[in-house]
């Protein structure tokens, strides 16, 4: 039901109102800028942190054929198709069995939290990764000819799809370790060689194209290291968690309240992280061969995510957990799964078969029940805010972010009293989310030069917005508009 589903979120800026993607004569500047130029002011270089050519260049390729947002739906169902064919080759390859392969495949196909990537146009990111992630594993484990340099092109075609590929070689090592037996020397560092000199040409591109770091002026306080820590151990163990009870889907559950001590998320977390340690030193040890390599699979592809918490988040307002962080990681958890109930099966009665069998019918139906009622929450930018919105206070957690898009819908529905109900709500929280509430004081301005032509007010909230976040443009911009300093870009205010 996804193809009934509208642009959502990211979708927006990315596609709906990106000039960027609008023409195929500008695919160079997929590679030598970013999906988000327009949005940034004209320049990504220096102004963010993803560069992804091969996402740019799908959305144009896309738009091309149709602008409309049943084109783009039905380009990431294509892609998950053939993702999950692929998926199923790699397990076939690896454990020369179809039982293991298609079981494996089967909890990957239908795994509650893969619906994110599928039905939501802006996560195609993952989809790309996770096509050339697993046909560089299919490389690898293969007998081509010139593997070593098949696998290093599609690694590096997983780079230029999303910035978590760079665990891909390692990834490969694990296999060669657990697999082969094989331990890390001059040899294997000659067979690596291919993948560490895509690796260098991709780095020399990213840094030609969008610079060596983000450099975004954070005047306000940002979080501790202690801070980043604790919300990384938190975000672990509820990633964990979601492997095995998923619920709530959700792409947002915000963990800005994750803190060192008693915080149940955050013990808990903490908890797994030791389990995790442990259950790798012991394969790594011992040499389980399925094991070890699914757990280096799924570690190594979460620690992206974990390690993004604690490297590059600037504002509380960047801790969260989303589902679509598990797409990748959880191919790990299929090479366990797919193997060890495969062998379940082999060596069972038919009593005990039947039971296993009648489970996992009641597993993937219910999957997919939760899965096609996904498609309610992705149908709009409104049903998402208030789907979001929910999980989150059912959490007990002050929602900021998805409080603030919520106000942007009531006012664009024209319910404009609790449109500002909920602005002034945040912007009484701004010492803890000074970027939201900037956000909000300006949507308020907005509100009150738009629909009550009282341009006092609106300068006062613009002027507040700039007290949260002293150098936005944005605010700005719109204050020298409502002095008559500047005529508001392409007709619009910001």
């Amino acid at each position: 039901p996804a193809l009934r589903d509208g642009f959502v979120y990211d979708d927006t800026a990315l596609v709906a109102n990106n000039p960027q993607i609008a023409s195929l004569g500008n695919w160079t500047k997929a590679f030598s800028s970013c999906i988000w130029e327009d949005r940034l002011g004209g320049t990504c270089y220096e102004r963010t942190k993803y560069y992804r050519p091969l996402h740019t260049l799908s959305i144009m390729f896309t738009y091309a054929i149709s602008p409309q947002p049943l084109a783009f739906h039905l380009a990431n169902i294509v892609y998950y198709i053939i993702l999950n064919f692929l998926v199923f080759l790699f397990l076939y390859k690896l454990f020369r069995n179809r039982l293991a392969a298609v079981l494996g495949t089967a909890l990957f196909l239908f795994h509650p939290v893969h619906s994110e990537p599928v039905i939501w146009i802006s996560a195609l990111p993952e989809l790309l990764l996770g096509i050339f992630a697993v046909l560089a594993f299919l490389a690898h484990i293969s007998e081509w000819r010139g593997k070593n340099w098949w696998s290093a092109g599609f690694f590096f075609l997983a780079l230029l799809s999303k910035e978590t590929a760079v665990v891909i070689p390692l990834i490969l090592i694990a296999y060669d370790y657990f697999w082969r037996g094989e331990n890390l020397g001059r040899g294997k560092l000659n067979e690596y060689a291919p993948h560490l000199i895509l690796a260098a040409y991709y780095f020399i591109l990213r840094v030609w194209a969008i610079g060596l770091a983000e450099k975004q002026p954070y005047i306000f306080p940002g979080p501790s290291l202690a801070d980043k820590l604790a919300a990384s151990v938190t975000a672990l163990g509820i990633y964990v968690q979601k492997v095995f009870y998923p619920w709530p889907l959700s792409s947002l559950i915000d963990i800005s309240q994750a803190r060192f001590g008693f915080n149940p998320a955050f013990v808990f977390g903490a908890v797994v992280l030791i389990v995790l340690v442990g259950v790798a030193v012991l394969t790594v040890v011992k040499r389980y061969r399925v094991a070890g390599l699914g757990v280096a699979t799924y570690i190594l592809f979460l620690a992206v995510p974990l390690a993004a918490l604690v490297f590059t988040a600037n504002l509380r307002s960047e801790f969260i957990v989303a589902d679509r962080y598990l797409f990748m990681p959880l191919l790990g958890v299929v090479i366990i799964f797919g193997y060890y109930l495969a062998l379940l099966i082999r060596k069972s009665r038919w009593p005990v078969r039947g039971l296993v069998f009648l489970v996992l019918a009641v597993v993937t139906f219910a999957s997919a029940r939760e899965i096609y009622a996904q498609d309610t929450v992705w149908r709009s930018y409104q049903s998402l805010t208030g789907y979001l919105h929910e999980v989150n206070a059912a959490r007990g957690v002050p929602a900021v972010q998805t409080d603030f898009s919520r106000a942007v819908d009531y006012e664009q529905s024209g319910d404009l009293n609790q449109a500002i109900r909920l602005d002034q709500a945040i912007i009484a929280r701004g010492g803890d989310f000074p970027l939201t509430a900037s956000l909000a004081a300006n949507h308020l301005g907005l509100i009150y030069y738009h629909y009550y032509r009282n341009t006092d007010k609106a300068r006062y909230f613009f002027n507040e917005a700039l007290k949260f976040y002293p150098e936005s443009t944005v605010v700005k911009r719109n204050l020298d508009v409502l002095d008559g300093k500047a005529a508001p870009t392409g007709g619009k205010w910001l």
